[in-house]
């Protein structure tokens, strides 16, 4: 983790420091060798977060866009005191998770359920060697259907990452460490269509949207979705839950 309670506050690693879990409240203690990222880890084995995965850098730059005051929040749920970490938790509700490593659908769709307004952003060159070049000529293979923003529809079956979040009933942007040069960093967002088989991602650019994801929406994925495809008339459409295409 990023952050333990030393005193009682909310501090990063140093040399030598011992803290509190954030979560749990067992002993942490600070881990800030020359070949590893500064974090806390538990003194002692014990069952904290589950949903937590070790971070990596791609976790740090990915928390570092954001003011560290919305950093590691933690979650309860009223009814049954089931307590998680949120990566990222706005003002507004919004939960932002960063996934590195492989994850199963069921855990997915749990913390989905668990968030309620969650988006996540997924490494697309983590997992498997072949899957931006298989993204890249999915993108190829398909038909493009709008240049401002960059938009496409194409056969879900041509990309394996698609495919391992295409039933995710929530927002998800692929970064495969694209930058343009003038707009920054290139994010890709995959949006749910009526066809089964098909799926539509959208180029966004993370300094246009950075804004939009502070905003009090009830569902942020709506608005960026609505004016990530230059159209405005559907977001009525999205707010019922209706699919495009």
């Amino acid at each position: 983790m990023q952050y333990a309670l030393v005193n009682g506050i909310k501090s990063e690693a140093s040399p030598n420091f011992k803290g509190l879990c954030i979560c749990c409240g067992n002993e942490m203690i600070s881990k800030c060798g020359k070949k590893i990222i500064w974090h806390w880890a538990h003194k002692t084995k014990c069952e904290c977060d589950l949903w937590w995965e070790n971070e990596t850098i791609w976790h740090r730059d990915w928390k570092s866009k954001f003011p560290k005051e919305f950093h590691e929040i933690i979650n309860i749920d009223d009814l049954t005191g089931e307590k998680h970490i949120a990566d990222i938790k706005l003002n507004n509700g919004l939960v932002i998770e960063f996934q590195n490593s492989r994850i199963k659908e069921e855990e997915v769709l749990l913390r989905n359920n668990f968030y309620k307004n969650i988006l996540w952003v997924v490494n697309g060159l983590s997992l498997r060697e072949s899957d931006y070049r298989e993204f890249c000529i999915a993108l190829d293979k398909g038909n493009k259907v709008n240049n401002i923003p960059l938009t496409y529809l194409f056969n879900l079956n041509d990309s394996k990452i698609a495919m391992d979040w295409a039933d995710c009933n929530a927002p998800v942007l692929f970064d495969f460490s694209e930058e343009d040069l003038e707009l920054g960093k290139v994010l890709w967002l995959l949006i749910p269509t009526a066809n089964q088989d098909k799926r539509v991602v959208v180029q966004l650019h993370f300094d246009d949207i950075k804004n939009l994801l502070f905003m009090d929406l009830d569902n942020n994925y709506m608005l960026i979705s609505a004016i990530a495809l230059g159209a405005k008339k559907l977001l009525n459409r999205f707010m019922t839950c209706e699919k495009i295409i």
